[in-house]
């Protein structure tokens, strides 16, 4: 990688508001991207933290998470001024990488993207490292993932769940119309995986708490009501981990959406 077009400073890059990361599918064969996986507002606050990330076990673990998949490690870059994660690589051919945006507009939001990622587990394994590191530096939001996929060892989402102050609710969050709306999206992001959305539904609350897809023997996520938590059931494929998860991200940034207007 050459020189960055501008610096990774506050002065450039802003950052967002916090939303569940998840993975893309393009479809039609075009690869994976990745979904609200950015820098935070005030993100300059934890540059400390981001300093004093163990960088050669970050390199180690994510070493160990390539092998243990069939892939070979690239590298784990840093900015050498700030420690923000800069690109992680997986030598893939072409190469696969997950880096920081140098256009302007995507900088500006601190945008992680994907670039030569046309398969599903690669795009696991790119993300979890960089939202361990992203956690590590910055405590107060955790980023989920989807863990899991080695040998005899089925894919889950770590952290994935409602916040709480919706579970506290009394009166419903999410009316019928609404309901109907997120289900088409929901099919829609299923479909991008080569899946078919199998059933959704809503408890009372007007919260998601279950959604399963055709392929696999029941395979779907399901709400813990008391936790928030999303766990999952017979996820066997990177490609059911990531619908799954992509689905129960976007109906948690739909609620954070609604806060935030």
């Amino acid at each position: 990688m050459g020189e960055r077009p501008t610096p990774i400073s506050p002065e450039v890059i802003w950052g967002k508001e916090f939303r569940v990361p998840a993975i893309v599918g393009k479809g039609s064969g075009a690869g994976f991207d990745f979904s609200d996986l950015h820098l935070l507002r005030g993100w300059e606050e934890a540059i400390p933290r981001f300093k004093e990330v163990n960088r050669e076990r970050v390199r180690a673990l994510f070493g160990q998470d390539c092998r243990e998949r069939g892939f070979i490690p690239g590298e784990v870059m840093f900015d050498s001024v700030t420690g923000v994660l800069e690109e992680i690589t997986i030598r893939t051919t072409p190469v696969s990488r997950l880096y920081l945006a140098d256009s302007f507009s995507k900088l500006q939001d601190g945008i992680y993207q994907a670039e030569n990622v046309d398969n599903p587990q690669v795009a696991i394994i790119l993300e979890r490292c960089a939202v361990n590191i992203l956690n590590a530096a910055c405590p107060g939001k955790l980023y989920p993932y989807i863990d899991g996929g080695e040998p005899g060892c089925e894919y889950c989402s770590r952290n994935l769940k409602i916040p709480e102050e919706f579970l506290k609710t009394e009166t419903p969050l999410i009316d019928s119309y609404y309901q109907r709306n997120f289900e088409i999206q929901a099919s829609n992001i299923a479909g991008r995986f080569g899946l078919t959305l199998r059933t959704i539904s809503f408890d009372q609350r007007g919260l998601l708490d279950r959604f399963e897809v055709e392929e696999g023997n029941a395979c779907g996520y399901y709400l813990d009501k008391n936790s928030g938590d999303y766990y999952g059931h017979n996820v066997d494929t990177p490609h059911q981990s990531a619908a799954l998860h992509g689905i129960g991200a976007a109906f948690i940034n739909n609620l954070l959406s609604r806060k935030d207007t």
